[in-house]
């Protein structure tokens, strides 16, 4: 499926009516039938539907009419009617004798369902005054909700909420799914979401594409370890013990991803904690001084001996010394390289416009913010075209990761939305990782970073419902891999 901004939405509503010749009124009543047809669903009987002074609200007023013959329907107006085709059914509303208030006290706790037709998807700034009191009375009603097309008050963008928001049970978008119902906020206002077509065609267009399903290759009988990816990572410091430990968390993922050799790097003060712990990966020990690694050009050399992916960063600590690491492979080799957490840190961008390398950078937000020299907030309100516009000027593939995580490689945007905020936890991005490694030697990029995110954040839901939101660990995501994949294996 694919996600659109609201100004692709405005396009695709001025191609329909302008080169196609569909009547907005039509459309209109288009989305008051899919509505009406979702309150009928519920079983309720006592409807008010709250309609602000655009086509959001000719959407309410559309269902009205369609509701009216068989419920108890109550109009609420925000204020008076000013688009064209709303004063249309307005006007049908009136003859169908239903109750229409315009100065109304704010209470629906009246009613058992209702439905916000108040701001559509061009909302781009705080809701305040009446609107904000009338949202509050909606969201305090106790009633069932259902929101035509986005919830009043989330910006249908980013998905971050202008000052206050419905918080619906249902939403029924039409046209198409809105970025802002997946990113940020949205998903915990939008409750259910139902996507009505409303037979609007939706031209060829630069949109954010998310799979259906994505399938792995069936394995040859005759295929070899040299089939699958050759991983080398690098992890660890005398300081973070723990999290080279979720280094050897990510070649485990690797390898339950199906990576067919792993190499975990540590820095050799260190080698005790791993001799025993280390059981089907290899281990090769790096030069330290302080605990931490140093670059030794002849120790990389051999690490990277038929290597097919290189995965940096989790617990070696923001070093000079990382980031000389990370400049000679993207100077002197061919491979994937997959910098994550504190290789993000060390990172020298311009490092990044001559390689030959393959490039995946898979910061959250936080890291993105300080990779770009921005602010969290400012990312958050415009993720997609900060993460593009990155990649653009790189030459780096970014997963940015996050409740829905944006894969881009400077030209297509695809997202990821499975997981779960259980995720939000040390070494969810280390499982993340080394799926991501096991995986781009068999798919191609994109779709590799899309099936590691799929994968990892299924496996996590999956142990969520076993163990709760708050206990899940990242190695009970790892065990659960297999779960996920077996499931999508072509037959």
């Amino acid at each position: 499926m694919y996600l659109y901004s609201s100004k692709q939405m405005n396009e695709i509503d001025r191609y329909n009516e302008q080169v196609l010749n569909i009547d907005i009124i039509e459309l209109m009543r288009r989305a008051g039938k899919a509505l009406a047809q979702a309150v009928k669903t519920t079983g309720k009987k006592n409807i008010a539907i709250v309609c602000g002074t655009g086509n959001n609200g000719g959407d309410g007023l559309a269902c009205a009419v369609f509701l009216s013959d068989m419920l108890a329907v109550d109009v609420y107006l925000t204020g008076e009617i000013k688009s064209k085709a709303a004063k249309h059914y307005l006007t049908e509303a009136q003859k169908k004798n239903i109750s229409i208030y315009q100065d109304f006290e704010k209470d629906f706790s009246k009613y058992d369902l209702v439905i916000d037709a108040i701001f559509g998807t061009g909302l781009k700034k705080e809701t305040t005054g009446a609107y904000k009191e009338i949202i509050n009375a909606i969201n305090q009603s106790g009633a069932y909700i259902i929101s035509a097309d986005i919830p009043s008050g989330l910006n249908s963008d980013n998905g971050l909420i202008e000052g206050v928001c419905i918080k619906a049970d249902l939403t029924v978008t039409f046209a198409g799914y809105k970025l802002g119902q997946f990113l940020n906020q949205g998903p915990d206002v939008c409750g259910k979401i139902i996507l009505d077509d409303i037979k609007a065609v939706i031209p060829l267009g630069d949109y954010v594409y998310v799979p259906k399903r994505v399938v792995l290759p069936k394995r040859r009988k005759d295929s070899h370890k040299g089939d699958y990816a050759n991983i080398k990572i690098i992890a660890g410091s005398d300081t973070m013990c723990g999290a080279a430990y979720l280094g050897l968390s990510a070649a485990n993922a690797a390898l339950r991803s199906g990576a067919g050799l792993v190499t975990l790097a540590v820095p050799s003060s260190i080698k005790c904690a791993y001799m025993s712990r280390v059981t089907e990966s290899m281990l090769y020990f790096l030069s330290n001084k302080d605990g931490k690694v140093i670059f030794i050009e002849d120790e990389i050399d051999e690490l990277l001996k038929k290597a097919d992916v290189l995965i940096i960063g989790m617990g070696l600590g923001k070093s000079a010394e990382v980031g000389k690491i990370i400049d000679y492979v993207l100077q002197n080799y061919s491979i994937t390289v997959i910098i994550d957490a504190d290789g993000l840190g060390s990172l020298n961008l311009d490092s990044l416009k001559d390689t030959k390398c393959e490039v995946i950078l898979t910061p959250h937000i936080g890291e993105f913010a300080r990779l770009t020299k921005s602010k969290i907030d400012d990312i958050k309100l415009a993720p997609i075209t900060l993460a593009k516009k990155f990649s653009q000027e790189y030459g780096a593939i970014v997963v940015l990761k996050s409740n829905a995580t944006i894969i881009t490689d400077g030209a297509q945007v695809w997202l990821n939305t499975t997981g779960t905020p259980a995720q939000a936890k040390g070494g969810s991005g280390d499982v993340l990782a080394g799926c991501l490694g096991a995986l781009r030697k068999i798919l191609p990029p994109l779709e590799a970073c899309y099936m590691a995110c799929y994968i990892s954040g299924s496996a996590a839901i999956l142990v969520e419902s076993q163990k709760g939101s708050y206990s899940v660990l990242a190695s009970d995501v790892i065990q659960n891999i297999p779960n996920v994949i077996k499931d999508l294996i072509e037959k």
